[in-house]
């Protein structure tokens, strides 16, 4: 099967359709190098090089520094055991919090350089720079060195199957580097990665019976606990072989590469698929819950559904005219594959806009969706319930306090999961006309994307005097919309994407600015992740999607 995933569009300011449109830029931490995650409960915790950790308590919305006590900020390893969180730091060897980070205390390891952490049972290990690996059984209160057979003292990652203890380590001076194993929690050490053409270990992960390695010349797989010459090559689709992160999610694997973003394999990495993230270092990965977590080179984290890169839209459909181009990419432009005929079936694996990305006797591309039976109308939504009307909102902007905004709320009927639960929202009638959406119910003109990134809110109005600038489709009157405008988006039940706006808009912009001040001289935003309305600092972050009348046209 050809994999034609070469997406003609490039990301703009005007935040133009791509790849990366499909990941999600979280709300922190900004600016920073995120080495490591940790998963504990519905904790994500992110260890960075500058800041130190981060936690979210809701899949990246929102992020708070967790540092109290933590006297080195440049975290490079996270480990959980129970209700402990354990992190490696640069020079300052391992802290431990057993209140999800709230607190930190220094453990028995000092003074070292600790690059992984690993937990199998109640045993723990650190992996150090120059020091090799260190073993506790009591939460790092006190701590073992065993290094006996270990040739290599630099070790970068860990990964545990069953009684096996497996650790990866990078060349230092002309030492060895490669895979080391024991099985007796480090008091012996095996070489087994000899025959690694590359042995500079970046990243180790477990998958069932097989144990994978990430190094800086692709991935390679051993299903025999790394003994020689087991190794065999998996680097099939993997365009960028420099892989610094695996993530193991049931069967699938994803790999994150030093500027090549990330790729993902279900058959146990035989085949790799790019979803996205291109031209970025990632350098982390972490699953938790229903998504994927990439921590990345000065980019902070971004945040992808695993559905969309595993399964898809998965459905059938059927040609409805004689003939219907398959087409290399989503634009009218692009290189026809194939063709198909009256009454044919194909796999519909995903929706873009107006396209439909298809599996066609045995081939993937892209086709219109208004030549596919009942996705005719995909262009055009009118999404109504018995309770909802339309609603006319204020256009100019103002200073709200959150007496106001309930009362606005309650009045107009628009929902907010906090202070209008009840609330139906408003009915629209969304147009699709590629890079905006009217709303022919309300007469506003929407950006369909908007911002690829949270941005200042100073930088919001930049970004909207740009639009103008450059008469982004063809208007130079866009602005930023008032709170009822913005929140007259607002859907009562989320789609499908897990937001609560319309599906015809581009997931990306989780949460948006506003025109409108609180009167404690914040500013208001609309978030549809968590389906309500909240007051930002200006030096806070989210995205922008740009309005504008649509009676006006200048």
């Amino acid at each position: 099967m050809k994999h034609l995933f070469s997406f003609f569009a490039v990301i703009t300011l005007l935040g133009a359709q791509s790849l990366l449109a499909q990941w999600i830029q979280t709300n922190g931490p900004y600016d920073d190098n995120v080495r490591c995650f940790a998963v504990s409960d519905s904790n994500l915790f992110a260890g960075t090089q500058y800041y130190g950790v981060y936690r979210s308590t809701n899949n990246g919305t929102s992020w708070i520094r967790v540092n109290n006590g933590l006297k080195r900020l440049d975290v490079q390893a996270l480990a959980v055991s129970g209700s402990n969180v354990f992190a490696g730091t640069y020079g300052d060897g391992v802290f431990l919090s057993t209140n999800n980070g709230a607190s930190w205390t220094a453990t028995g390891l000092t003074n070292t350089d600790v690059r992984s952490l690993a937990v199998n049972g109640s045993n723990l290990f650190a992996g150090t720079y120059g020091d090799g690996v260190f073993f506790s059984t009591n939460n790092g209160t006190s701590w073992i060195q065993v290094n006996n057979g270990l040739t290599n003292s630099n070790i970068r990652s860990f990964a545990v199957s069953g009684s096996n203890l497996f650790a990866g380590s990078e060349y230092w001076g002309t030492v060895y580097a490669g895979v080391f194993v024991s099985i007796n929690n480090g008091a012996n050490w095996t070489a087994v990665g000899y025959v690694l053409p590359s042995t500079n270990i970046r990243t180790l992960a477990v998958s069932g019976s097989n144990l994978f390695v990430g190094t800086d010349g692709g991935v390679f797989v051993s299903t025999n606990n790394g003994i020689i010459p087991s190794w065999k090559e998996v680097n099939t689709g993997l365009t960028n072989r420099n892989v610094q992160a695996i993530a193991v999610n049931g069967s699938n694997l994803f790999a994150g590469t030093n500027g090549g973003g990330v790729f993902v394999s279900t058959d146990n990495g035989e085949n790799w698929v790019h979803v996205g993230l291109t031209n970025r270092s990632v350098w982390s990965l972490a699953v938790c819950g229903s998504n994927l977590f990439a921590g990345t080179y000065r980019g902070g984290v971004w945040r992808r559904p695993l559905s969309e890169m595993i399964t898809g839209v998965d459905k059938l459909g059927t040609i409805n005219v004689q003939t219907a181009n398959i087409r290399s990419a989503p634009s009218l432009n692009s290189a026809v594959i194939t063709k198909a005929n009256l009454g044919d079936s194909l796999r519909i694996i995903s929706v873009l806009n107006e396209w439909l990305l298809v599996e066609y006797k045995n081939e993937e591309g892209y086709i219109s969706a208004k030549l596919v039976k009942d996705y005719e109308n995909l262009s055009t939504y009118q999404e109504t319930t018995a309770a909802q009307k339309v609603i006319t909102s204020r256009s100019k902007a103002t200073t709200l306090s959150i007496t106001n905004v309930k009362t606005m709320l309650q009045t107009k009927g628009f929902h907010d999961s906090r202070w209008n639960k009840s609330g139906a929202g408003s009915l629209h009638q969304y147009v699709n006309l590629t890079k905006v959406v009217l709303d022919k119910a309300t007469g506003l003109m929407w950006q369909l994307s908007g911002t690829n990134a949270i941005i200042k809110y100073d930088q919001a109005k930049e970004y909207i005097i740009a639009l103008n600038n450059q008469r982004f489709a063809d208007y130079d009157d866009w602005r930023l919309p008032t709170l009822e405008e913005a929140i007259s988006l607002m859907e009562p039940k989320k789609n499908a994407s897990d937001l609560c706006i319309s599906q015809v808009f581009d997931r990306m912009q989780l949460w948006i600015w506003t025109a409108d001040r609180s009167i404690a001289g914040k500013v208001w935003i609309v978030n549809f992740s968590s389906c309500l309305c909240d007051d930002f600092e200006v030096i806070d972050h989210a995205y922008v999607r740009a309005v504008r009348s649509a009676q006006t046209n200048k």
